[in-house]
Parts: C-alpha cells; sequence; structure tokens
C-alpha cells in the first residue's frame, strides 16, 4: 500500500515536472517580445 502510494507520487511528480516545463516554454515562445519590453522599461523594478 505504502509502496503504491509512493509509485503514484513519483509519476505525479514526473508529469507535474513535464507539465511544467512545456509550458513554461510554451509561454516563453509566444510572449518572447512581451516579456522583454517591461523589464527594459522598468529598469529599477529590475534591480529588485
Amino acid at each position: 500500500m505504502i509502496r503504491e502510494g509512493l509509485r503514484n507520487l513519483v509519476i505525479g511528480g514526473i508529469v507535474g515536472t513535464v507539465g511544467l516545463v512545456t509550458y513554461q516554454i510554451t509561454r516563453d515562445l509566444s510572449d518572447d517580445k512581451n516579456l522583454w519590453q517591461p523589464i527594459q522599461a522598468e529598469p529599477s523594478n529590475a534591480m529588485d
């Protein structure tokens, strides 16, 4: 019972990590220009 719970936890963690990385990459690719413009416009926030 414990072993099955651990296996589900590991599988869930792997799936979650892959999903998170995929989401991050697709968001970076689609919003590449939108991400950089606010940083350049407000250098004081980038320093914090």
